[in-house]
C-alpha cells in the first residue's frame, strides 16, 4: 500500500497561532466529525480517546481542533490557540 505522508505548517498571527497537520494517502474515515467523541474510533484497534483527549487539553488552553478529509483523502487537521 501507499505510505501516508505527513506536512506540518505553523501560522502566528497577532491573536492566534495556528497548526496545520495533513496527511495524504490515508483511509476514508466514514465519520470525519465523530473523532473527537470519546470512545468512538475509526481504527478498529483504537480506544478513541487520544484525540477526545487533545480537544479538552486545547479547550483548557483556549484553543480548538478540527478535522476534515477531501475527497482525495487528505485528511487535515486544525489547531488553533489563541494568544
Amino acid at each position: 500500500g501507499v505510505e501516508p505522508s505527513i506536512s506540518i505548517a505553523i501560522r502566528d498571527s497577532e491573536r492566534y497561532v495556528e497548526v496545520g497537520i495533513e496527511a495524504a494517502n490515508t483511509p476514508p474515515i466514514e465519520h470525519v466529525e465523530r473523532l473527537f467523541e470519546p470512545f468512538w474510533s475509526s481504527d478498529p484497534a483504537g480506544l478513541g480517546i487520544g484525540l477526545y483527549q487533545a480537544k479538552q487539553m486545547l479547550e483548557i488552553c483556549r484553543g480548538t481542533i478540527s478535522a476534515t478529509q477531501s475527497e482525495t483523502g487528505q485528511l487535515r487537521f486544525q489547531i488553533r490557540i489563541e494568544k
